[in-house]
């Protein structure tokens, strides 16, 4: 019973970093995106397409969860 109760204890706990995780890493990709907003409209105005605005936020996104996530 008590090996139950801590597997129960450790899945939840694993669940709740999991979300502050993925909480962090949305709102650095956000304040990202608004910090850079008149770099982003330059970029769209001289023809770049989705992607190219896109990636550098992805990747910054994905660096940030492998280090959160150690």
């Amino acid at each position: 019973n008590v090996n139950v109760l801590i597997a129960y204890v450790s899945g939840g706990i694993i669940l709740i970093l999991l979300a502050v995780s993925i909480f962090l890493i949305s709102n650095t990709v956000t304040m990202g995106i608004t910090i850079r907003r008149e770099e982003i409209a330059i970029m769209k105005y001289i023809g770049a397409k989705d992607f190219f605005v896109r990636a550098p936020f992805i990747i910054e996104g994905m660096i940030i969860f492998v280090v959160l996530s150690k």
